[in-house]
């Protein structure tokens, strides 16, 4: 996943189309997973704009402090 978020930026970029254009990744449905993917993308992380994750039970606060500061 962290390559091809990077491939993408690089075209945005070549096309001129950010920041304007962000990037969001990726779309996990429970915290717990979406702090293991944020956790995995290293210094992709400076490509991506927005992460997004939601959850049918639990407040993310509770599970990882970071998410709310």
């Amino acid at each position: 996943m962290a390559h091809l978020l990077q491939k993408l930026a690089a075209s945005l970029d070549e096309k001129e189309l950010s920041p304007e254009t962000g990037i969001s990744a990726s779309d996990e449905y429970q915290y717990e997973w979406a702090i293991d993917t944020f956790l995995q993308y290293g210094k992709t992380l400076d490509v991506i704009s927005q992460i997004n994750t939601h959850g049918y039970h639990g407040m993310q606060c509770q599970l990882h402090p970071a998410l709310c500061s």
